[in-house]
């Protein structure tokens, strides 16, 4: 597989890990996250904005844009010679992660 090949299936990775952590949620079950474009997450937001406060709505979306920014980046390294801070680093994502869990709702 090539470089970039590995970008994009790492880039994939990468969205569906925090995907799920959302749509595994009691709040995702019944307003699924479609994935991490922008329209995606503008729409996710005004959905779940009904079941839950509008602050932990705000700070959510805030990690979901950052999740979709940061994958997408991911996939193009031309840019991380520019700006290290944005070699792929399991830490940051496993972070984003934990952050997502302590908001959402569980069972």
């Amino acid at each position: 597989m090539t470089p970039r090949g590995k970008r994009f299936l790492a880039r994939i990775d990468t969205e569906r890990s925090i995907i799920g952590v959302v749509n595994s949620s009691i709040v995702g079950k019944d307003f699924p996250l479609a994935g991490l474009s922008a329209g995606a997450i503008a729409d996710w937001r005004r959905r779940v904005t009904t079941v839950l406060p509008r602050s932990i709505v705000h700070s959510i979306g805030e990690i979901l844009e950052d999740a979709s920014k940061h994958a997408g980046l991911m996939s193009d390294n031309s840019r991380i010679v520019f700006d290290p801070e944005l070699k792929s680093d399991a830490g940051w994502l496993e972070g984003l992660r934990h952050e997502l869990v302590r908001l959402l709702p569980s069972d």
